[in-house]
């Protein structure tokens, strides 16, 4: 926000949107539910434990062969949180329904960063159990040599190969942070980003670039992953106002809100492999 020169109002500037191409894309399943029941846990299906054959014949003379074993775990535990987001506002020349609109659009605006930010790191996770995220140790790592980065595109195509040999055949997404995903070289279209045969690629503002262990490498490297059909759940978004007697501040004439939003993010299947990259490379 900008205060004016006489500093007895402010005014918006410009409207604040999330970054495109992030969690919350069209890449994305998601499913705004006020039903706050799924906030305090939630179990859903993996699709891996289906087992595909193909089949010809009948009886004694019928032939059959195993395309996938339909092994993974048949559910997986995740974990909602919230997000919050702090906002003071000026108690002059605005009104409390301006002020309500101003916070929401900026827990909107923020939701997606810090969904991202845990589903990557998952910080909150820790000791739930069959649960997941993507800088996990449950990762199968496709670097050919163990600690050893690639390049970025060559990193692609191993972590697109893994998800074809992987699961019933389900489209992929691919996560990486936002100088990893530019340098992948790949335009947007109708709002999403997808490799050249079909996976999406989330380009996400919170992701950190850790690695499976939860460390930074070092340099230009920086970690990708890949998973199957991502889903984002996120509640209703619910606006406080602290109490005035301790919320209001004589001195510069601003009041507290808080911006609450319960949020989790999973995907669909027991398919999870990670690859060290390494930007300098590309440009060696």
């Amino acid at each position: 926000m900008s205060e004016l020169a006489l500093g007895t109002a402010f005014y918006e500037d410009v409207a604040v949107t999330p970054a495109p191409y992030g969690l919350l894309g069209p890449a994305s399943t998601v499913i705004v539910d006020e039903n706050p029941h799924w906030a305090m846990g939630l179990t859903h299906r993996t699709s891996d434990f289906v087992k595909v054959s193909v089949v010809r014949g009948e009886g004694t003379n019928a032939k059959s062969v195993e395309v996938v074993s339909g092994e993974g775990n048949f559910t997986r535990n995740e974990v909602p949180f919230v997000v919050k987001v702090e906002f003071k506002a000026s108690t002059i020349g605005t009104t409390p329904q301006e002020v309500r609109s101003i916070v929401e659009m900026y827990l909107e605006a923020a939701t997606q960063k810090a969904v991202e930010r845990e589903f990557w790191t998952g910080e909150l996770r820790s000791g739930v159990e069959n649960s997941n995220h993507l800088a996990s140790d449950k990762a199968t790592v496709v670097n050919p040599a163990v600690g050893t980065p690639v390049k970025t595109k060559y990193g692609l195509a191993l972590l697109e190969q893994a998800l074809g040999d992987r699961g019933i055949g389900e489209r992929g997404v691919i996560h990486a942070p936002r100088g990893i995903a530019s340098a992948l070289g790949f335009k947007g279209n109708n709002g999403r980003i997808e490799t050249p045969i079909g996976n999406y690629i989330v380009a996400g503002t919170g992701y950190t670039g850790s690695g499976p262990d939860g460390t930074m490498p070092g340099g230009d490297q920086a970690w990708m992953y890949a998973t199957g059909p991502v889903v984002v759940r996120l509640g209703s978004s619910d606006i406080y106002e602290e109490n005035l007697s301790t919320a209001i501040s004589i001195r510069d004439n601003t009041i507290h809100y808080t911006g609450y939003r319960a949020a989790t993010a999973y995907w669909l299947n027991n398919s999870h492999f990670a690859v060290l990259v390494d930007l300098a490379e590309d440009y060696s």
